[in-house]
Parts: C-alpha cells; structure tokens; sequence
C-alpha cells in the first residue's frame, strides 16, 4: 500500500464518516498509519478542534476534496467502472454512500 491512499480510494484530504461510533460527525484525513493488519486513518472533525486514529475498516467515504467525476452521467461512470478506473470507483462510493 501506498503512503497515499489505502483501500485504493482514501486520500489525504478525504471527508469521512464513522457511522457506528461517531453519528453523523464528519472527520477529514490528516494522514496514514498502521500497517498491512490494521490500516489506520489520521483524522480530525471538522466541527471540533480534535485529533484521533480510527480503523480504516470502520468508516466510510462522504466526500472529497478533488472529484474529477462528479458531473459524470452515471451510465458513462459505470462503464468506466467496468474497465476498473480507480477514481471512478471513489466517485461510485461517494455518491452511493450519503
């Protein structure tokens, strides 16, 4: 895995969401650590003034910084989806997730 991304789709800059510990609250990526076992994200929430590590697992992609598919028909974005274009996965994700 890269320093980049992990899971193929998280960037720095991502929005973020932990549905099952955190709600609705919104987390950006600072950064990466962990390992190959046990990925974790660097994150801080936006409405608060607070650091934490959470699980790469565990969240789920909301929205991000740089979306160069985001006014992509969705018959177009599929077939790009089909010959496995990573940032149309991303795209495919975000706008599933909400």
């Amino acid at each position: 895995m890269s320093k980049q991304s992990y899971h193929g789709y998280y960037k720095k800059g991502d929005i973020v969401k932990d549905k099952e510990v955190w709600g609705d609250e919104l987390l950006i990526i600072e950064g990466f650590r962990g390992n190959a076992y046990l990925p974790l994200l660097n994150v801080k929430f936006i409405r608060k003034n607070l650091e934490m590590s959470i699980p790469v697992q565990t969240t789920t992609l909301h929205n991000a910084a740089h979306r160069p598919f985001k006014h992509m028909k969705t018959p177009i974005l599929v077939k790009m989806l089909k010959k496995k274009i990573e940032e149309a996965k991303r795209e495919f994700i975000m706008r599933n997730t909400k």
